[in-house]
């Protein structure tokens, strides 16, 4: 259904309103995103500006060949440590996986690094948690 839906409107010019709490839908279907809570309008825009708008949190996990320690960086925020593999949380939607590497450095023996985009379903109830409470 939603390969069907994505197809009409892109050959078509077909204008679709899709009403959903399947975050998947959004995500997959929809370039446009309207947000309405109790009669109000909360956003609207594209995916990618709400993320920017809330600074959006992305994941940067770096795999070592072996436990390198401690690893303190700037750039970056240390939330798990799994020994070999060092998990991150980029606060700063500016901060490339370039500067990562930079501040890293090659005394490490890094063996894969990876960046993830925050999950559609954290951007929702990131915007949730941090709207004004409506009276």
């Amino acid at each position: 259904m939603r390969k069907f839906l994505s197809e009409v409107n892109r050959e078509r010019g077909t204008t679709i309103v899709l009403t959903t709490h399947d975050l998947q839908d959004i995500e997959e279907i929809c370039p446009r995103l309207i947000m309405v809570d109790d009669g109000k309008l909360l956003f609207d825009g594209e995916l990618p500006r709400l993320r920017e708008s809330l600074g959006s949190r992305r994941r940067l996990t770096l795999e070592f060949a072996s436990d390198p320690g401690a690893v303190a960086l700037s750039t970056a925020r240390l939330v798990h440590d799994e020994g070999a593999l060092k998990h991150f949380l980029l606060d700063r939607e500016d901060t490339s996986i370039l500067d990562v590497l930079t501040e890293l450095g090659s005394g490490y023996d890094l063996k894969d690094v990876a960046l993830h985009e925050p999950a559609i379903e954290e951007v929702i109830r990131t915007f949730y948690q941090q709207k004004p409470v409506l009276v």
